[in-house]
């Protein structure tokens, strides 16, 4: 299980998440732990990633439609 850790934005929303690689994520792998921070904070903000348009845009679908 990959382990990423948590630095609250805001007393209130918000959580920065280190120590992950979102080009590691997928349906069936570690979304469902990314979903339920979104639902429990409402914003989730990820420094120096390097993602290639098509991974931001499959990531991004994951959440929804685009």
């Amino acid at each position: 299980m990959t382990q990423f850790d948590l630095v609250p934005l805001n007393p209130t929303f918000g959580v920065e998440v280190t120590g992950l690689n979102l080009t590691t994520v997928s349906a069936g792998s570690l979304f469902p732990e990314l979903r339920a921070l979104f639902e429990e904070h409402s914003a989730l903000l990820f420094r120096g990633q390097d993602l290639t348009p098509e991974k931001h845009l499959e990531l991004a679908q994951l959440f929804g439609p685009v």
